[in-house]
This record gives C-alpha cells, sequence and structure tokens, in this order.
C-alpha cells in the first residue's frame, strides 16, 4: 500500500513533465526523412545482391530460341477442273471393232470333248 501512496504523490510531477516534451517536441522543426535512395542500407544491400548472384549464380545460361510468330490459316478457294484445249478423237469405234472381233472369237472356238 506504500507504493501506490507514492506513486500517486509523484502524478502531478510525471504528467508536468511530460506536458514539457510534448511541447519540446511540437514547437521543434521537423527533420526531414531521407528517400530510400539516401540511405546507405539500399545501396549496400543492392551491390551485395548483385555480387551474391554473381559468385552463386548459373555459369551457363541457354538462351531461348524466340519463335517467330505463326501466319494466319489461309483461306483456301476451290480448284475449277482443268479443261481441254485440244479436241479429243473419238475412239468409239475402235472400241466396238475390238468388242465384236472377241465375240466372234468365243463363239468360235471348239467344244473339247471328253
Amino acid at each position: 500500500m506504500g507504493h501506490g501512496l507514492g506513486a500517486l504523490r509523484r502524478l502531478p510531477h510525471t504528467l508536468i513533465a511530460l506536458e514539457a516534451a510534448a511541447r519540446k517536441v511540437s514547437t521543434e522543426a521537423p527533420r526531414e526523412e531521407r528517400k530510400w535512395y539516401q540511405m546507405p542500407a539500399f545501396w549496400i544491400g543492392l551491390i551485395g545482391g548483385a555480387l551474391i548472384m554473381f559468385v552463386f549464380g548459373p555459369r551457363n545460361v541457354a538462351r531461348e530460341i524466340v519463335q517467330p510468330a505463326p501466319e494466319p490459316a489461309r483461306v483456301e478457294q476451290p480448284v475449277t477442273p482443268p479443261v481441254a484445249t485440244a479436241p479429243i478423237p473419238p475412239a468409239v469405234e475402235e472400241a466396238q471393232e475390238t468388242t465384236g472381233s472377241a465375240t466372234e472369237e468365243t463363239i468360235a472356238t471348239p467344244e473339247v470333248q471328253p
């Protein structure tokens, strides 16, 4: 119980000290903060990372071959059948003559007797 009464006795003095510290902070000009590129830790980290990459990085890097873009599909046109430019001689008479002689030969063959 003795500690609680001592803290109550020091409370006004502590509040006055807090108010004085708050007044001092509010009256001072705010310090300008550094940008990210102005900090030495940034540059040290950047250089360190580059060194680690070069030391432990891959030795042989296989480059991927860039394929050309595929051509769009072509729409094909229907092809017209070729037209004869020279007259074709009629071969109907020769075909009838050969078929007629072949039928006569089959009729003229003698029958084989057993």
